[in-house]
């Protein structure tokens, strides 16, 4: 019995050897192997146009021109793309006036819309940018703070961001009311040379031309004044000769004529009123001729008599 056991026990062990073999060499390759296989993937991005935010003219500060210049006024905004800063191309703006016709479309005009100007980008992370527009505006842009021709209507910042698809959008500071102020200026042909006149002669009719050219954004009259002439100008303690001999008018009048238009000067400062109108072109396109005349008296000291006579802008 148990020789028949141990012979059982062969037979199996002999089986679990061949089909140990069989399992190892035999069985398809499958079921020892672990194959990977692939799957592609794909994705387009679409463009996002970019936008402008933020918009801001001459930081909230009424703009100040400068007499017979032009003056930098700076815009600034926020450009941003969702396809990052860099997707970003160019940055235009301009400045108008905002009851000009056609907005940001006007045509360019010293007096009320500046050329389009490319703006510079700063501080530029992730999908925004800092713009700055500067816009040279000259002395004869149109004014629109309180009593202007323009009252009521303020300065427009136009900004648009380009991006690289050609996509763009724009902004105003529609939110501000920025104004240009009124600009009251001129400027004075520098002497009034009568010449060499014995005493008793007059400068007559009145023939000695100062022009005031306007060199503001506004029409203007003068408040003229003056001092005695005299011979140790500036001290005057010698010879003088009374401001109160000098007469001045709009156009070439008699000397005596008062009661036409002349004007006799004084210490105090006196209205003129001036023909011209406010200047639409650079340089300045309107000037006042004024016409000066004088007395010599009889007895008046031999000599070379100086003095100094002024002219304020005033608003018309």
């Amino acid at each position: 019995m148990t020789g028949l056991f141990e012979n059982f026990k062969i037979i199996i062990i002999g089986l679990l050897v061949v089909f140990g073999f069989y399992f190892l060499f035999e069985m398809p390759v499958s079921f020892n192997e672990v194959k990977a296989d692939t799957a592609t993937t794909s994705l387009s991005v679409g463009n996002s146009e970019p936008t402008v935010t933020n918009v801001l003219l001459n930081s909230l500060v009424d703009i100040s021109l400068i007499e017979n210049s032009a003056t930098t006024v700076t815009a600034t905004a926020t450009v941003s793309d969702t396809n990052t800063y860099s997707d970003i191309t160019d940055v235009y703006g301009r400045l108008y006036r905002s009851g000009v016709a056609n907005a940001e479309n006007c045509s360019t005009d010293a007096n009320n819309c500046t050329p389009t100007t490319t703006c510079a980008t700063s501080s530029c992370s992730d999908n925004d940018c800092v713009a700055t527009c500067n816009f040279d505006l000259w002395f004869i842009a149109e004014p629109t703070d309180a009593g202007s021709p323009w009252d009521g209507e303020h300065w427009v910042a136009w900004i648009k961001a380009v991006d690289t698809s050609a996509s763009s959008s724009t902004a105003t500071n529609s939110s501000q009311t920025t104004a240009v102020k009124t600009l009251n200026a001129l400027d004075i042909t520098d002497s009034i040379a009568y010449g060499d006149l014995a005493a008793g002669e007059t400068v007559d009719p009145l023939s000695k031309l100062v022009k005031a050219t306007t060199t503001g954004n506004a029409a203007i009259d003068a408040n003229i004044s003056g001092i005695d002439m005299c011979t140790d100008y500036p001290t005057c303690t010698a010879a003088t000769t009374s401001i109160t001999y000098q007469h001045y008018a709009t156009s070439s009048l008699n000397y005596a004529s008062t009661s036409d238009g002349v004007v006799v000067a004084s210490t105090s400062a006196q209205l003129l009123e001036f023909l011209s109108t406010k200047p639409t072109a650079t340089p300045s396109n309107q000037a006042q001729d004024i016409y000066w005349g004088t007395y010599v008296p009889l007895g008046q000291t031999v000599g070379t008599y100086e003095g100094v006579n002024t002219f304020a802008a005033q608003s018309d």
